[in-house]
């Protein structure tokens, strides 16, 4: 079971990402209808965002963040996703600064888990077009939202 602190903190964050030169913010639980659009014109079913930062939801330095940082995106230049900047960037109130990973198009669901726990990322999130965004653990693949 997430802490319950934590579970607030990420419900308190916009993910964020640039497609095609529009800004798109994915709020868990929420639909985003002009991401779906965005979707289809690029063919894909789904975006995944997956940061390397503060491993385990412990907070480290900016230069261990920013070092992990480097090896997610090396791990996506001979992968073969196609993989944006993404920022999950807190509320005013969140309390937690904001994070950099990546934004997947299509990435399977396992894969996904595979990227995040290679990182230790406690979670990660994904959108389906035409559904909600979703906060998924890394250990089991369970949502939350």
């Amino acid at each position: 079971m997430l802490d319950p602190a934590l579970a607030a903190a990420f419900a308190a964050t916009s993910y964020e990402f640039r497609l095609d030169r529009t800004v798109y913010a994915l709020r868990l639980g929420k639909p985003c209808p002009p991401l779906d659009a965005a979707l289809t014109r690029m063919r894909a079913d789904s975006i995944t965002c997956i940061s390397a930062h503060n491993p385990g939801a412990a907070r480290v330095s900016d230069a261990e963040n920013k070092a992990a940082l480097a090896g997610l995106w090396a791990q996506m230049e001979i992968s073969e996703w196609q993989a944006f900047k993404h920022v999950g960037r807190p509320d005013e109130d969140a309390g937690w600064p904001a994070e950099e990973g990546v934004a997947i198009l299509d990435i399977p669901l396992d894969q996904a888990g595979e990227v995040a726990r290679l990182w230790r990322q406690l979670a990660f999130v994904t959108y389906r077009r035409g559904d909600v965004a979703r906060l998924v653990f890394s250990t089991d693949l369970t949502t939350l939202y």
